[in-house]
């Protein structure tokens, strides 16, 4: 990994590797009713319901008490964490509505509900199939290759599969980028750094943490956005600024870096951390895409 000190995001995401062209994606037939539409989003809205009750409980019993599953383990494994007998009621109130549109949705022969439509589909520049190959330097070991494939795309989540020479598994993210679920294995990942709307003036607070249980406390902020990439016009990046410490510490380590999202899809192209504790000193970078047949 470079040692020197980044200057300015623009020029980071500037440097990102070439990519082949990315063939056209045909429509898909949209297929499904106005009923069915009205009870996807009634789904979408309970399901994000439940998602922001599982993540306040997370705050309150510790990052990393589910760190590997926020996204598949609801009532039985979070009612074990010490949950509030106040929490516990609105979490399987939402828990209850989502089963209960799930179940109208099967009622009304909707097919599968939680997937994107046709359109949206269309306007993404991810497809299921797609692999996109990533290379990686953590603190000074050798530099490693990550491959992403998309698994599943949905309207709640984006499902892919990890492989590298240290493991394999899914890798779940929310629409804007923020990881829900990971595979076990030495990957850094990132919570609540990203939002589907950025603003230059809107400071997100998060965490980035990595499979030694070690997190660090990050504030992102916009501060950059529409940049070029190698990639053509495929993709519509954002470059978030990065600034925290890392717990615990006395002092905390000290983290600063970019992070260069697509809009669109929340897609990782580049993340870059420096820090004197060398698990927070890492760059990954999409180099390669290998787009599936379509």
């Amino acid at each position: 990994m470079h040692s020197h000190q980044w200057t300015v995001p623009l020029a980071m995401a500037a440097c990102l590797s070439c990519s082949p062209a990315w063939p056209a994606e045909p429509p898909v037939p949209e297929g499904s009713n106005a009923a069915c539409e009205a009870t996807a989003q009634a789904l979408l809205q309970a399901q994000q319901r439940v998602d922001q009750l599982v993540a306040a409980h997370q705050q309150r019993v510790g990052n990393n008490a589910i760190a590997t599953g926020a996204a598949f383990i609801f009532l039985p494994a979070l009612l074990a964490l010490r949950m509030d007998p106040s929490h516990e009621r609105e979490l399987r109130a939402a828990q209850t509505q989502v089963d209960s549109l799930l179940r109208d949705a099967d009622a009304q022969s909707c097919g599968d509900v939680q997937r994107l439509p046709a359109a949206e589909l269309a306007t993404l520049p991810i497809g299921v199939g797609d692999v996109f190959v990533y290379s990686e330097h953590v603190g000074q070991a050798i530099p490693r290759t990550l491959r992403l494939r998309v698994s599943s795309l949905e309207r709640r989540q984006f499902v892919f599969e990890w492989a590298s020479d240290a493991g394999s598994g899914p890798w779940v993210q929310d629409r804007a980028g923020n990881v829900l679920a990971m595979p076990e294995g030495p990957l850094v990942y990132w919570r609540n750094l990203l939002s589907t709307q950025p603003k230059p003036s809107q400071r997100l607070s998060g965490e980035v943490s990595n499979v030694n249980n070690a997190t660090a406390r990050v504030q992102s902020q916009l501060v950059a956005e529409h940049v070029k990439t190698p990639f053509g016009n495929r993709f519509d990046p954002v470059v978030m600024e990065l600034r925290g410490e890392i717990e615990p510490g006395s002092p905390p380590p000290q983290v600063e870096g970019v992070m260069v999202v697509d809009r669109r899809s929340g897609l990782l192209l580049r993340l870059e951390l420096h820090s004197a504790d060398p698990q927070f000193d890492l760059e990954r970078r999409l180099v390669h895409i290998e787009p599936a047949p379509r």
